[in-house]
């Protein structure tokens, strides 16, 4: 479960930068679907760095397509979720091999995120 006060923090991200054109959420289902978001995702702080899946084949602003490759190709689960970045959230998708989190995207393309959120990743929540 998300703590109200993450949950305010994360729709309001989500509500002003551009993810609300990414996952759209029709206006009477908004309340539901936070209502379940808040009650159903688990938040990992830790980031799971796996050197095998350093490649370029994995590109920057691909997360979603990055972490299915992962998927298919490894035994990872795929997710998606809100990524933490400095004191933002952001739409993100990534993988999860036990309790830990696995972000290729984040791994490959260091300078992109500390470009774009000011650093990398610092905790996920996930559905």
């Amino acid at each position: 479960m998300i703590e109200d006060d993450t949950l305010n923090h994360i729709i309001h991200d989500f509500s002003t930068n551009a993810d609300h054109e990414t996952l759209i959420i029709p206006t009477e289902q908004r309340d539901n679907f936070w209502f379940w978001f808040q009650n159903k995702a688990e938040q990992y702080d830790l980031v799971y760095v796996d050197e095998k899946l350093v490649n370029e084949k994995f590109l920057a602003g691909r997360c979603y397509g990055n972490a299915q490759i992962v998927s298919v190709e490894n035994d990872y689960e795929y997710a998606e979720g809100f990524a933490k970045a400095t004191d933002r959230y952001i739409l993100h998708g990534f993988n999860l091999r036990d309790i830990s989190v696995v972000d290729v995207t984040a791994q490959n393309h260091v300078d992109s995120f500390e470009q774009y959120l000011g650093g990398l990743p610092e905790c996920l929540c996930w559905c």
